[in-house]
């Protein structure tokens, strides 16, 4: 097993060079240069203070720079805190200051809602995804990549240290963050590829959110054992339908309501899912 999550893309990469590792509806990568791009984050995080056991807060929908982001700040030894894009910005403030975050990574639109988070909280910086210009105030994600180096070397991480604060939906109050270890994750990861038998021949659809412990998992599952991500960043019956039928997709992963939209879809049956082998599910019960 790996010491620490930012590994994965690392131990992938030597493993898996130029293979398609992901395909976003912006853009697609291998897995040489989502580690190139991981090590780029994880070197413009250190040159803007971030030390291992920081909070570093990510907070956006399913894009390639989430990907990006979650394991470049883990490379650093930091601690990830991946939140519901459906949370709102004094929601942000509040987990932002609950878990102690220096850094917020988000979408543009994200970012631009919760300006206001440096004033009421630890946070020093906020940084946006996009080529789009940006306030005073908020750093531009795509810049501080290209101004930072290929290559990272990360630091000696105890596989048993805190990696991921997760908060809870908050049902009785306020949200609470659920505190997990590289070990933790890394186990959840390993046993579930062993579980559905994921390998560098599957590529895998989904919709489900990265920042969800369930979508979480099938992220890195899908990086560390060589398969290709076809990460869609919302759920929609007939898109995702076509993008299995497009890709050839092996697996889908999915909660019991996406199964029951695709399944009532009136065109369902003009769509090619055969080169399925398995489906997954989470979240509650499939029924019959």
């Amino acid at each position: 097993m790996l010491d620490s999550i930012g590994s994965i893309p690392v131990g992938a990469a030597q493993k898996y060079g130029d293979k398609t590792a992901l395909i976003c509806p912006e853009r697609s990568l291998s897995f040489a240069e989502l580690d190139t791009l991981t090590s780029r984050c994880a070197n413009a995080l250190v040159g803007l203070g971030v030390k291992p056991g920081d909070r570093v807060t990510l907070y956006s929908g399913n894009c390639w720079e989430w990907v990006v982001s979650y394991y470049g700040a883990l490379k650093t030894g930091a601690v990830i805190n991946p939140i519901n894009v459906m949370l709102t910005p004094g929601e942000v403030e509040f987990v932002a200051n609950d878990c102690g975050a220096t850094i917020v990574i988000a979408s543009r639109e994200k970012a631009l809602a919760i300006q206001g988070v440096k004033e009421k909280s630890e946070v020093r910086e906020l940084i946006a995804f996009g080529d789009e210009a940006l306030p005073a105030g908020i750093l531009p994600f795509n810049e501080l990549l290209a101004g930072s180096e290929d290559d990272f070397e990360i630091v000696d991480i105890d596989t048993d240290s805190l990696s991921t604060i997760g908060y809870t939906s908050g049902t009785t109050g306020h949200p609470k963050g659920a505190c997990l270890s590289h070990r933790n994750i890394l186990l959840n990861v390993a046993m579930t590829a062993l579980m559905h038998q994921r390998s560098d021949r599957d590529t895998v659809v989904t919709a489900l959110p990265c920042p969800h412990v369930y979508g979480n998992v099938v992220m890195s599952g899908a990086i560390q054992n060589g398969m290709t991500l076809v990460l869609h960043p919302a759920f929609e019956e007939a898109t995702i339908l076509q993008s299995i039928q497009d890709h050839g997709a092996t697996m889908f992963e999915g909660v019991p309501t996406m199964y029951m939209f695709m399944l009532n879809h009136p065109e369902l049956e003009r769509y090619d899912l055969s080169s399925l082998r398995c489906c997954t599910v989470g979240g509650q019960t499939m029924p019959k």
